[in-house]
This record gives structure tokens, sequence and C-alpha cells, in this order.
């Protein structure tokens, strides 16, 4: 029997004892720090690749 109602599945019927409507708050993936982390890793990641193709065109656009 798993403890704290967490069965793998999304929208369980909660277990006897637990009135929580299905609902977890603390599944949220959004609220989690490392998801926050990987998120502005990914935008500091695109803002690099932008610079550095913004760059390699204008250097192109100069030399011709």
């Amino acid at each position: 029997m798993p403890s704290g109602g967490m069965t793998g599945r999304g929208h369980a019927a909660p277990a006897a004892g637990q009135g929580r409507a299905g609902r977890e708050p603390a599944r949220d993936l959004t609220a989690s720090p490392l998801f926050v982390l990987l998120f502005v890793l990914l935008v500091l990641l695109v803002l690099l690749v932008l610079v550095v193709l913004l760059d390699h065109w204008s250097q192109a656009w100069i030399m011709s």
C-alpha cells in the first residue's frame, strides 16, 4: 500500500482518511527548484546561441 498517495496516477481517487480530492500540490513540477534551475539554464543557453549566431552573421555581413 503506497503511503502519502503516491500511486503514479495523476487523478487517482483519494484513499480512505485522505480527503485531498486527488490534488497534491507537492507534485507540481513547475514549483520545483530543479525545474526553475533547468529553465534558467535553458534560457541562458538559448541567449548564448543567439549572441554567437548574431556575432557570426554580423562579421560575415561586414566582410561582404
